[in-house]
């Protein structure tokens, strides 16, 4: 049974550090088993990375493209929506308020309703309004970068693991 990434990685540990403990009792000596065993387990480890790099690689690549057929379809149902829309319309300027046209597949009437018009926006209380306050992440780097002090922020230095 082949072993995980992660229990390679602890086996590989392990090997290493009892081959550091061996190399002190034996004046640097390792022996040629723990040696191979070392090796061994330094390729499993590569070759299982590798694996989920591939593998990473394909489901970043199927991500991307099921973004542009969401893009594609978005795009077609946006297209869809303008035509019913302009039915709609159509319809509204033949179908006079009150007329009632119907079939076993569709009906066409007409009922009251209100909506509210915004005449002013300036001139609504602010209770009325929708305030959503987000720190500029971009404009606090730049700031930081610049020297300033950016209090409730700082710049933290990361590694990120690059797959080409």
């Amino acid at each position: 049974m082949s072993m995980k990434l992660y229990e390679v990685s602890a086996e590989l540990e392990t090997a290493l550090a009892r081959s550091a403990m061996i190399a002190e009792e034996n004046e640097g000596i390792i022996p040629d088993s723990l040696s191979d065993e070392i090796d061994a387990l330094q390729l499993a480890k590569e070759g299982k990375l590798l694996a989920c790099g591939r593998a990473y690689k394909n489901r970043f690549i199927e991500a991307e493209a099921i973004k542009l057929e969401i893009k594609r379809l978005s795009a077609r149902a946006k297209t869809l929506e303008n035509s019913a829309d302009w039915l709609k319309e159509y319809m509204q300027r033949h179908c006079k308020p009150g007329e009632k046209v119907s079939d076993e597949c569709v009906a066409l009437s007409w009922r009251k309703s209100s909506a509210v018009e915004i005449i002013d926006a300036e001139a609504i209380p602010d209770y009325y309004n929708n305030i959503v306050v987000t720190p500029s992440k971009s404009e606090i780097k730049k700031a930081i970068v610049a020297g300033k002090e950016v209090p409730g922020a700082k710049l933290v230095e990361k590694d990120n693991l690059q797959i080409k």
